[in-house]
């Protein structure tokens, strides 16, 4: 068995830059769907699997991004403040 290295916290921004072009890649991926189903030779339309099989596609790209933001305000809530923030007055 391979041995599984830790993951360190992505502080650079790169996480979110990715579900940015993630979502550019969701919107062109249906872009290109739809251009494919307009130009398609009505005489000999595209195979039902593989019409099938982008749109699966397509969908499971879709549920990843949804995770992949709840993921990131899962992330947000749990980290800790910032060391330089008040805190709370005690006597009230």
């Amino acid at each position: 068995m391979e041995a599984i290295t830790p993951v360190s916290p992505d502080t650079s921004g790169a996480a979110h830059r990715d579900l940015i072009t993630g979502e550019a890649n969701s919107e062109l991926f249906l872009q290109l769907l739809v251009a494919q189903m307009r130009t398609q030779d009505p005489l000999e339309p595209q195979d039902p699997t593989t019409f099938v099989t982008q749109l699966a596609t397509f969908s499971s790209l879709e549920q990843q991004l949804g995770m992949r933001k709840s993921l990131e305000a899962i992330e947000l809530a749990l980290q800790p403040p910032p060391e330089d923030a008040a805190l709370p007055d005690p006597a009230l």
